[in-house]
């Protein structure tokens, strides 16, 4: 794949540099799935209003058209699904950006991740700084951020209670998934704190069982669960359980209060509400 973006790259004259970035580009552990993740720096990509351009690299099944802000620039990214099981995520950028970066010596986070030079028409990439690997290392909240993860948990924890009590699954799920991401957040600030808020995490728990305490890790299981109503009680609880235990923990490394008052009132809001159904208690 990379030789046929490399090909592209140097016959499309807009294009002056091509960077790899991602876990592709070395540090991360990476499988024959991974994705190409290709910063495009140059000008004149008016040719990407249409997707014509991507069969000079591959046989395109899908590609999504989405941007992202770099400072006051909107960056432009062309997400692709190839046959064979490629997918190449493409970010165009203006290259003044990138000359902004060497002249401020200063490396955006996505590259201070890593990154490898395939295509550069100018030599300006000899000027680029080293990245140091210290990009997307989680920084140690304040007793504000910590105390408003409590609330988001406990305020998504009401409505999934209120719409398994419903029966309405989809809706349900809906709100499982936003009170699991604040479990999520808990169970990273838990993993940073053992090792002094120093590692980085990749967005949206991945590889999770490589930086999550084994104890907790193995208990995720419980928390997950399937269509049935009966059975997302039980992880529900189980999600409940999980937040406080590592909340709880994190609270005593951090020096920082656990809402015990919210907690247990909560705790018996909902449990009043699943008493009614069908005599459902808490196992």
């Amino acid at each position: 794949m990379l030789d046929q973006i490399l090909q592209w790259g140097n016959q499309e004259k807009g294009v002056r540099v091509l960077l790899l970035v991602g876990s592709r580009s070395g540090r991360d552990d990476m499988d024959e799935l991974s994705d190409y993740d290709i910063s495009v720096f140059g000008q004149g990509f008016g040719f990407i209003q249409h997707d014509d351009w991507l069969n000079q690299i591959g046989s395109p099944i899908v590609c999504i058209h989405e941007t992202f802000q770099w400072d006051q620039i909107q960056v432009p990214t062309r997400l692709t699904i190839f046959k064979q099981w490629m997918k190449v995520d493409f970010a165009f950028h203006p290259f003044s950006l990138l000359q902004e970066m060497v002249a401020r010596q200063k490396l955006n986070q996505t590259y201070d991740s890593g990154y490898e030079v395939l295509l550069d028409k100018e030599g300006l990439t000899a000027h680029l700084p080293k990245p140091q690997f210290k990009a997307y290392i989680v920084t140690k909240p304040n007793q504000g951020s910590f105390a408003n993860a409590q609330h988001e948990f406990w305020f998504e924890a009401w409505h999934v209670a209120k719409y398994l009590y419903r029966v309405d699954p989809w809706v349900a799920k809906f709100r499982e998934d936003s009170m699991k991401k604040w479990l999520l957040k808990m169970m990273e600030w838990n993993a940073a704190a053992r090792t002094n808020f120093s590692i980085p995490f990749k967005p949206d728990g991945k590889e999770i069982k490589q930086w999550a305490e084994p104890k907790y890790f193995e208990r995720l299981t419980d928390c997950f669960t399937g269509w049935h109503i009966q059975e997302r009680w039980k992880a529900f609880f189980s999600t409940m359980d999980l937040f406080r235990e590592i909340g709880k923990e994190t609270a005593d490394m951090l020096g920082y209060e656990w809402l015990d008052e919210m907690d247990l009132a909560m705790e018996s809001e909902i449990n009043q509400l699943i008493s009614k159904h069908h005599g459902q208690t808490k196992t």
